[in-house]
């Protein structure tokens, strides 16, 4: 049958269940936090000292430097020359390879592979123009020299450059100097003597005349190239007008329509007519509606009657008489720009015959002045580089300067063994606490109530703390104010509340997988509800592997096989038992198809009998998973109790189990979380303590009564037969 029940949504995860999750998983987050920690000492203790120093420099940024550049031409050297090399240009150079290999080589340091571990690092202080160097080595002494080395190195390179190209440069310089201001001497006699042999200035003013009057004509040329293209297009125009114009144009004129003016005249009528009668008759009177009648219908009729009427015709088009005469007008502009156009291009070639004669001396002079420009300006800036080197000369510049000596360190800077045990510590927490989760994570069994809520979204019944295997398993062997008694109490009171929303007087109790107490939990609730006063029938319905008769020690037959196939009556075969209310049908003979019996017509009677004879009928029933027994039979019945043992059914089973029982449209009562462990410290120990406490007795009780009580347990006497207060 269907279930009624609402799903339950998934319960939100608290603080609890992360605490119960560190408890279980104490084991594997002890032993991470153990190794990290260990390996992180270890090698923090095995780890070599490194020992740090630093030296500083002034990096200068006035001129005083010559750029080193191999060309066999000196004139790059001169190019090159400015300002000291920038900030990070100075770093990359002090980085770079062959400087650090001079700076080996200078401090005796093996070269290669051979280097011990080191550390060079380069920054700028606080942005100024100084240059830290931060040395990092095993050997503090190599430490501080090889940070001494660098600076060293660096400004020997900065005197090399600053004294010697100078001198190299200046001597080129002047020498450059002299020869191209023979040069330029040279171009300004050319130039003297050819003004002078050619008239230069006379000449030069007759061809800038004859180059104005040359300009005036070409600019004329493009206005009238302007005009006549302006021309052609205006004749087009007319042209394709004419060619479209039609020799007549249509005509529309309006004129009164009589049938209208007739209508208006009847209207005009009627309307008077109804003034008239209004003068002998009331407007309520019929004569007068019928007279407004007729002044409706003509005014109707005057709306759908046009006023006018259109008549068409034709009349003749004047662009036909107008357009012929402006085209021969645009054909005569055209001859004449033609004309003027013609007499305008004989001009020009004329003049360019004269402009030309002009050109060629105008040509050779201003390739002699170009020369002399060229050499001026080469002599000039090789006059500026000279004085520029002097003055480089005279100033004797300092350069860079060491403000800072790197000393040898006396305390290593790594490795820091507080510092790295505290992360070690940190680091071996967080991955303890990680594996911990992990393997919540990737364990599938069901651990918690909520494990069960999240998987198969079912109500919690109850739970069943763990029964020691020295201890009976029948809650009749048990003190009435034990624990596990008190549990079925609880799940006993729990189905009473979930047959609220219907009627529960068949119950199937079952289970994912097999050996997870479904048959004890069956069993304890059947005998807890007959200590409730009520009429209970247990039926092993379990024909695989029937265990109710091994508990109450009855025998296995006649049972329920022998009822289904005809051989015996329901109350045939039903036991008494030492507990008032309960009865008890075992399962008969293994039949070899128990599927087949469970889903037959006598069963169903069964059922229907049993229902009869009893307040509730609860079946002990096979393992959902394994075989369908159980799903055959739960369509039949009331509810299903689904018993989970915890800390080992899977959560897949769960989800699987509860999705076969709704296919076979089963209600689901609830989950019984069974054999739950008292370990202290866990969730539910604290859970029964308290729970056991109200019970227990004070510290002071005898300790001879307590032993009595053992003993009688052990004897196998019941302790306490009569039914508490449900």
């Amino acid at each position: 049958m269907e279930s009624n029940l609402p799903v339950i949504p998934q319960s939100e995860v608290n603080i609890r269940d992360y605490v119960d999750i560190l408890r279980r998983r104490k084991a594997i987050m002890l032993q991470t936090f153990v190794v990290v920690l260990a390996v992180g000492i270890i090698t923090t203790l095995m780890a070599k000292p490194v020992y740090e120093t630093s030296a500083k420099m002034l990096i200068s940024q006035s001129p005083r430097t010559v750029s080193l550049v191999q060309t066999e031409n000196p004139l790059s050297a001169i190019l090159a020359q400015g300002d000291s090399d920038s900030l990070p240009t100075q770093m990359e150079l002090l980085q770079s390879e062959p400087f650090m290999s001079t700076v080996f080589q200078q401090i005796g340091a093996p070269a290669g592979g051979d280097r011990q571990d080191q550390s060079v690092r380069f920054s700028v202080v606080n942005a100024t123009n100084i240059i830290q160097v931060t040395v990092q080595s095993r050997d503090r002494q190599y430490a501080a020299n090889l940070a001494n080395g660098i600076l060293k190195v660096h400004n020997q390179q900065t005197r090399m450059l600053s004294g010697e190209m100078v001198d190299k440069t200046l001597e080129y310089v002047r020498d450059q100097r002299a020869v191209w201001q023979q040069r330029l001497s040279a171009a300004d006699r050319k130039l003297a003597e050819f003004r002078k042999l050619h008239h230069t200035d006379e000449m030069l003013h007759q061809a800038d005349e004859k180059a104005k009057a040359l300009s005036d004509l070409q600019e004329q040329d493009r206005e009238v190239d302007s005009k006549l293209t302006t021309a052609n297009q205006n004749k087009a125009d007319l042209q394709a007008r004419l060619d479209k114009a039609p020799d007549e144009l249509p005509t529309v004129s309006h004129k009164a329509n009589p049938k209208y003016e007739k209508i208006q005249a009847k209207l005009a009528a009627a309307q008077e007519k109804v003034e008239g009668l209004l003068d002998n008759y009331t407007p309520e009177s019929q004569t007068v509606k019928d007279a407004k009648a007729v002044v409706e219908d003509l005014e109707k009729q005057s709306k759908e009657v046009p006023p006018t009427l259109e008549e068409k015709g034709t009349r003749p088009n004047p662009d036909r008489d107008v357009l012929p005469a402006r085209l021969a007008d645009a054909e005569t502009e055209i001859h004449t720009l033609q004309a003027q156009k013609a007499r305008l291009q004989a001009m020009i070639a004329q003049r360019h015959v004269h402009v030309e004669a002009v050109n060629t001396y105008d040509l050779d002079l201003s390739a002699l002045e170009r020369e002399r420009t060229a050499a001026e300006k080469i002599f000039l800036d090789f006059e500026g580089k000279e004085r520029d080197l002097q003055m480089r000369k005279l100033g004797k510049q300092a350069g860079n300067r060491i403000i800072e000596t790197a000393g040898v360190p006396s305390v290593p800077v790594r490795p820091k063994k507080a510092t790295n045990i505290m992360l070690s510590i940190a680091l071996a927490a967080c991955l303890g606490l990680a594996m911990a989760f992990l393997q919540e994570y990737l364990d599938d069994r069901i651990n918690s109530p909520e494990d069960v809520d999240r998987a198969a979204h079912l109500p919690l019944l109850g739970h069943v703390p763990a029964i020691a295997d020295s201890e009976p398993t029948v809650v009749t062997n048990l003190p009435a104010r034990s624990h596990v008694a008190e549990a079925y109490r609880t799940l006993r009171s729990s189905i009473g509340f979930a047959a609220v929303d219907g009627d529960l007087r068949t119950l199937m109790v079952t289970s994912a997988q097999k050996g997870e107490g479904k048959t004890v939990t069956s069993l304890n609730l059947a005998i807890a509800m007959a200590l409730d006063g009520k009429r209970v029938i247990l039926v092993d319905a379990d024909l695989r592997r029937p265990n109710i008769h091994k508990q109450m020690q009855l025998p296995q037959g006649p049972g329920l096989t022998d009822v289904l196939v005809g051989q015996k009556q329901p109350e045939d075969v039903l036991n008494q038992t030492e507990v008032n209310g309960l009865r008890v049908m075992t399962s008969g003979p293994i039949p070899p198809n128990p599927a087949e019996l469970l889903n037959s017509q006598p069963m169903d009677r069964i059922i229907e009998q049993l229902r009869e004879m009893a307040d509730i009928v609860i079946f002990d029933t096979a393992p959902c998973i394994p075989v369908s027994d159980s799903i055959v039979l739960s369509s039949k019945l009331d509810g299903v109790v689904l018993v989970v043992y915890a800390g080992e059914t899977k959560k897949a089973a769960v989800k699987h189990t509860r999705e076969l029982l709704d296919r076979a449209r089963a209600r689901t009562v609830g989950i019984v979380f069974n054999r739950v462990p008292q370990r202290k410290g866990g969730y539910y120990y604290y859970y029964y303590y308290y729970y056991g406490g109200y019970y227990e007795d004070g510290p002071g009780e005898n300790r001879a009564r307590r032993e009595r009580r053992r003993a009688s347990r052990r004897d196998g006497e019941q302790d306490d037969q009569q039914p508490p207060a449900a």
